[in-house]
C-alpha cells in the first residue's frame, strides 16, 4: 500500500473497520474525546464519526480541546464533529462540559518538561483527577504510556503488563501519576476504567524522529491496533463500547514490540 499525502494518511486512519463498526453500534450514548487537537485525536475522531454512520446509529461525537488551529476545529465541524474549544485546567471550563456516558481522555504534555515540570504534573496527573471526579458516572478509556515501565534492554523486548513499573523522569512519573488517579476514581466511584498504554509512535506525521533511532519493520497485525508501514492505530472504540466492571490496563503494541520503524520513513 502506498500512501502519498497527508490526505490519503488521513483517508486511512479514520477509515472504520467491522471492530469500530461494531462497537459504534452496540456503543450505549454519545462519546465526547477530551484533549482531541493533538496528533491522533483528529483521526480517531473522524473514525468514530465513520464508524457511527457505517453503523447507521445516531450518536454525538463531540471534541474537546483547545484548538490552538483553526484549521482543525473547521475540520471537524466540516466532518460532522461537534467541538468544544476549553481548556481543560480551568476547573469552570471542565464543569461546562455536557453529561456524555463515554469518556476518551487523551489529553496530555509529553514535549517541554524541561523547564516547566509543574505544567507536565498539572496536565498528567492533577487533570485525570479532576477528570475522573467530573465523569464518575461515565465509563472512561484513558490513554497512557510505556514509559512508565523505565528502560530494558532491546534483547529483553518490550515489557508487558506483569512487569515492574519503573518511570524515569519527571514525565514517565507524572503518566505513572495520571493512572493512579484514574484507577483512584475508579476504585472510590466505581467508575468503569480502561488504561491504554502506547509503546510507539502512532503516525507517519511522528515517524521522521523516531526512524533515527532503530532499525524497523513492514507489515505486520497488532494486537489491539493495526499497524502498516509504520502506521499503528489503537483500537479505543471497541475498548470504550466494552467498558470495565472497576478498571483494567493494558499495552498497545505488536509481537515484536520492541522494533522500530526506520524502514516505514526511508
Amino acid at each position: 500500500m502506498s500512501i502519498n499525502n497527508e490526505a490519503e494518511l488521513e483517508e486511512l486512519l479514520s477509515r472504520p473497520g467491522e471492530q469500530e463498526i461494531a462497537a459504534m453500534k452496540a456503543l450505549d450514548g454519545d462519546l465526547l474525546i477530551l484533549g482531541c487537537g493533538g496528533k491522533m485525536g483528529p483521526s480517531l475522531a473522524r473514525l468514530a464519526r465513520r464508524s457511527v454512520e457505517a453503523a447507521g446509529v445516531r450518536k454525538r461525537i463531540i471534541a474537546v480541546a483547545r484548538f490552538s488551529s483553526p484549521r482543525v476545529r473547521g475540520e471537524l465541524d466540516t466532518a460532522g464533529i461537534e467541538t468544544i474549544a476549553a481548556d481543560l485546567l480551568e476547573p469552570e471550563a471542565l464543569a461546562a462540559l455536557p453529561d456524555i456516558p463515554n469518556i476518551i481522555f487523551m489529553a496530555a504534555r509529553k514535549f517541554g518538561t524541561t523547564g516547566a515540570e509543574h505544567l507536565t504534573w498539572a496536565m498528567n496527573t492533577m487533570l485525570p483527577g479532576l477528570v475522573a471526579e467530573r465523569f464518575r458516572a461515565s465509563r472512561i478509556a484513558a490513554f497512557s504510556t510505556g514509559n512508565i515501565y523505565g528502560l530494558r534492554p532491546a534483547v529483553w523486548g518490550g515489557a508487558t503488563e506483569s512487569c515492574a513499573l519503573a518511570p524515569e523522569g519527571e514525565y514517565a512519573q507524572s503518566a505513572l501519576g495520571r493512572e493512579r488517579m484514574f484507577e483512584y476514581g475508579s476504585s472510590r466511584w466505581q467508575t468503569p476504567v480502561t488504561l491504554l498504554r502506547l509503546n510507539y509512535a502512532v503516525d507517519l506525521r511522528l515517524q521522521a524522529g523516531a526512524g533515527r533511532f532503530a532499525d524497523g519493520a513492514g507489515e505486520r497485525d497488532l494486537a489491539g491496533g493495526r499497524q502498516l508501514d509504520g502506521v499503528a492505530q489503537p483500537r479505543p472504540l471497541p475498548v470504550a463500547a466494552a467498558g470495565s466492571k472497576h478498571h483494567r490496563t493494558g499495552n498497545v503494541v505488536g509481537p515484536r514490540g520492541g522494533k522500530a520503524i526506520r524502514r516505514a520513513v526511508r
